[in-house]
């Protein structure tokens, strides 16, 4: 069978995928500019501040049809919201002792730094993440591993080498795309 096209999640769908995966909700807090008549607004999924629109959706307004390709402001979105979910839950999963309750960094500790396991993490993280099912020695975790290696070497930070390859991981296209 031939692969007729893909569809695009829409912002409300990566929300929900997001929140699967890491726990973050992207969300901001409005009252104190808006005199407590607005409140938190979940900015995927609330047209008020246009973050549902540059991400693909609707505002049922001016935006009545949602966006089918990748674009610009739909790339940014993307960026944004991988970067803040990645923040999220590499600091919380770090700092949880029970491994069980972690999302996505369950095979790893704030000072593991060996190849065998990283590239075991790796390799649950491109299931989990991509829906790639991967060996610890294929292209892609190697690939993986050197972005997580450079990271860790550029900033001496084995959080920061987490937050760099799970941003990447999750604004890979082939998570915007189903």
């Amino acid at each position: 069978d031939e692969l007729v096209g893909l569809k695009r999640a829409r912002p409300d769908e990566l929300a929900t995928m997001f929140e699967d995966l890491t726990g973050f909700v992207w969300k901001t807090d409005l009252s104190a500019i808006s005199g407590g008549d607005i409140g938190v607004v979940e900015l995927p999924r609330d047209s008020i501040l246009g973050y549902r629109v540059i991400g693909g959706g609707i505002d049922s307004a001016y935006v009545t049809r949602s966006g089918f390709t990748d674009n610009g402001t739909t790339s940014l979105f993307l960026r944004g919201f991988a970067e803040e979910a990645a923040a999220w839950v590499v600091e919380k999963d770090l700092v949880n002792t029970d491994a069980a309750g972690r999302k996505l960094l369950s095979g790893i500790d704030e000072s593991t730094t060996d190849e065998g396991t990283v590239r075991e993490q790796i390799v649950w993280l491109h299931a989990r993440i991509l829906g790639e099912l991967v060996e610890a020695d294929s292209d892609e975790v190697t690939a993986s591993l050197s972005l997580w290696q450079g990271a860790l070497e550029s900033s001496g930070d084995v959080k920061r080498a987490w937050k760099t390859l799970l941003v990447a991981m999750m604004q890979d296209v082939r998570v915007a795309y189903y």
